[in-house]
């Protein structure tokens, strides 16, 4: 059987991380660790996989993004202003799409390991624990674009997307909302939970009571039909998690022969660019989503050049878009 660095780092008593920097001739690594760890690799015999040891130690000039839908405008916006900033740099792109499939993202991971990028931008759309602890073990440089919680310190750009949610909620409100719809995609993921949080926030915060019948999830055109069933009270807005499901939900419901606004509002979040079309005027939050991919490239270079011993965590404002789909004028 063949030994691995997570034999080594069990019989060592340390963490695979520690076997990895001794094998990449880290001075993180105390004398004894050290000569501990080696005279482990010894005796089992461990071979050093070269794509183990994070990434290539010459420079490619070239960064791997991953996201896991190319063609949600969201993420196009992401990588093109990433893009941008890497041409004026001198770097090439390469950029895969994950499909939300987290299996698949680790072996993403794999492969621009294979191609010796110098490191990666990725959503946090799709990563998990597992897909981390890859990173983290394997000294990878890479910046996530979205909040992650992780027991390391983790590099990432983000928006304050519980206060946006608060703000799009709080906006409905104003305009005389009580029976408010939270709909989103997928409720198992950190960026979901914030968002949620904000919008139950903007509810208590105005004495308004929760109700779980106005949480909707994945399939929209059920969802409509549950809004619309007849029984019992169907919202009179709706928040929806992102833009482009957002956009969704008022096909859907026109569809239904419900107005938008006049029967019921919609507020996204992101403001991507569809969604200021002159037949679209999408109320939502703006993500910044350009200014994200520019900046998380800088970090990355920033991580590069200074061996990640930094750790930088941005967290921009939102700012709310009104447009016509909440009923504003």
């Amino acid at each position: 059987m063949k030994v691995t660095i997570r034999d080594v780092a069990t019989k060592c008593g340390v963490s695979v991380a520690t076997v990895s920097r001794v094998i990449n001739k880290s001075d993180q690594v105390t004398a004894e660790t050290k000569d501990k760890v080696l005279k482990v690799i010894d005796e089992l015999g461990f071979i050093p996989n070269t794509n183990a040891r994070g990434l290539s130690t010459r420079s490619t000039n070239t960064v791997g993004i991953i996201v896991p839908n190319v063609s949600n405008p969201f993420f196009g916006e992401l990588i093109q202003g990433a893009e941008r900033a890497a041409s004026e740099s001198g770097y090439q792109i390469i950029i895969l799409n994950s499909g939300y499939n987290r299996e698949k993202t680790l072996k993403d991971i794999m492969v621009l390991q294979s191609r010796d990028v110098d490191g990666i931008i990725m959503s946090t759309a799709d990563i998990d624990e597992k897909t981390l602890d890859y990173l983290h073990d394997n000294q990878i440089p890479f910046v996530l674009m979205g909040p992650v919680q992780y027991r390391y310190p983790v590099n990432y750009v983000s928006v304050d997307n519980m206060e946006g949610a608060r703000m799009a909620v709080q906006h409905l409100v104003d305009h005389g909302h009580e029976r408010i719809a939270y709909c989103t995609e997928k409720h198992d993921n950190y960026l979901n939970q914030l968002r949620y949080e904000g919008y139950l926030k903007a509810l208590t915060s105005n004495g308004i009571g929760t109700d779980q019948k106005m949480y909707f999830e994945n399939d929209v055109e059920k969802n409509v039909d549950r809004m619309l069933d007849g029984k019992g009270e169907r919202p009179t807005a709706i928040f929806a998690f992102n833009d482009n499901l957002a956009l969704s939900y008022m096909e859907a419901l026109e569809r239904k022969g419900v107005r938008i606004p006049e029967d019921m509002a919609v507020v996204g979040f992101d403001n991507i660019k569809f969604a200021s079309y002159y037949a679209i005027q999408l109320t939502t939050i703006d993500n910044r989503q350009e200014e994200f991919g520019r900046e998380g490239f800088q970090i990355l270079m920033e991580i590069i050049k200074n061996d990640g011993k930094k750790t930088q965590q941005i967290i921009t404002k939102p700012q709310l878009i009104v447009r016509r789909s909440c009923g504003a004028k």
